[in-house]
């Protein structure tokens, strides 16, 4: 068209192109399979860049015949087809990976919580034997504390010089 408001959509895919590869190659660089989709989307993606880069620089020089002849070789639609179709690939590995972390993500979920649930049961169990023998503990010293009261009572009675009736008498009392 001549008209340079329709290079603006290009223009910016110039320099989002090599950004969005370079993110692209640096969180697959542990997968083989996406390095080598990767690879082949750069090699495809810059074929076609370069074939509209020649395209637009002739039609910019005045060259239109010579633009619409590249144009019409179907270079750039026949290269277009195997560029979706790697990058179909690329999205289903992605996904099929995302899965897979997910479903990892999932089973740790549950595991912590069944390592939750089992603490804080074990930890029940343990308060609850440390109140059974705080209860026991509790319950001997009352005993003995009742049985040295006893004692220390009859004791108080007993005290002092009595006749053998008296003593028992006071024994009992007690």
């Amino acid at each position: 068209t001549g008209d340079e408001r329709y290079l603006e959509p290009y223009r910016r895919a110039l320099g989002l192109m090599e950004e969005r590869l370079a993110d692209l190659k640096a969180s697959a660089r542990e997968n083989p399979a996406q390095v080598e989709l990767l690879r082949e989307i750069d090699a495809i993606t810059r074929q076609k860049l370069a074939e509209l880069r020649q395209t637009v620089d002739l039609r910019m020089a005045g060259q239109t015949g010579a633009a619409m002849a590249i144009v019409r070789t179907d270079t750039a639609k026949e290269a277009m087809h195997p560029l979706r179709d790697l990058i179909g690939d690329l999205y289903a590995q992605q996904n099929e990976l995302l899965d897979t972390r997910r479903q990892a993500w999932e089973d740790a979920a549950v595991v912590s919580a069944y390592y939750s649930w089992g603490g804080s049961a074990f930890l029940l169990i343990l308060i609850f034997a440390s109140a059974g023998m705080t209860a026991r503990e509790y319950r001997l010293k009352a005993e003995q504390a009742w049985v040295n009261t006893g004692l220390s009572s009859v004791s108080m009675k007993l005290q002092g010089d009595h006749r053998i009736e008296e003593i028992g008498e006071r024994a009992l009392e007690s």
